[in-house]
């Protein structure tokens, strides 16, 4: 897994971690047990003509229901021409050791944050609607079990997306809650 030591954490959950390298070869990896598993590698789609790769985020956790853990890789493009953008789903279970495609996520990631935030069983991360900078920022949860995406309503008058036009939000895990920073 090694290559010049650059490492990244995907995600943790139950000690079980999540890393890859910069082959983006993906292992989980106990290290109490000092065992890995390698998962299998993904032959990633081509991409249409003036389309990028704008960004490739993950989310790691534990399906109870299931008894499975999951690795959600969303990959993010970005159509150069008309500023639209378009996102490939893939989740990898641990118990069958493969990976499936979900229909396209319909949000656009809004921070840097490369790792979903777990909170009972569903994985977090801060979305847009559209690439437009006076867009309100989203918070969107996947379901570890049913593996689909929602929009968390925002607290109180930050519903309002009037009063949401100019914040930017982050979110975190605080005592075993999702936190809204």
């Amino acid at each position: 897994m090694c290559y010049s030591n650059r490492i990244k954490l995907l995600g943790s959950c139950n000690g079980l971690l999540c890393i890859s390298n910069v082959a983006e070869d993906i292992a989980f990896w106990n290290p109490s047990l000092r065992k890995y598993r390698i998962i299998p590698s993904l032959n990633h789609d081509l991409l249409p003509h003036n389309t990028l790769l704008a960004a490739r985020i993950y989310g790691f956790g534990f399906d109870s229901v299931s008894n499975d853990y999951k690795l959600v890789m969303i990959s993010y493009y970005v159509d150069l021409k008309d500023r639209s953008f378009d996102s490939q789903v893939k989740v990898y279970s641990l118990r069958i050791n493969s990976w499936k495609t979900l229909p396209s996520m319909p949000y656009a990631l809004c921070c840097a944050r490369i790792m979903g935030v777990l909170v009972d069983g569903y994985l977090h991360w801060v979305v847009t609607r559209k690439l437009e900078p006076d867009q309100p920022d989203l918070i969107v949860a996947f379901d570890l079990r049913f593996e689909n995406f929602d929009v968390v309503p925002l607290p109180g008058t930050m519903n309002d997306e009037e009063s949401n036009m100019n914040l930017e939000i982050d979110v975190a895990v605080l005592g075993g809650c999702l936190c809204m920073i």
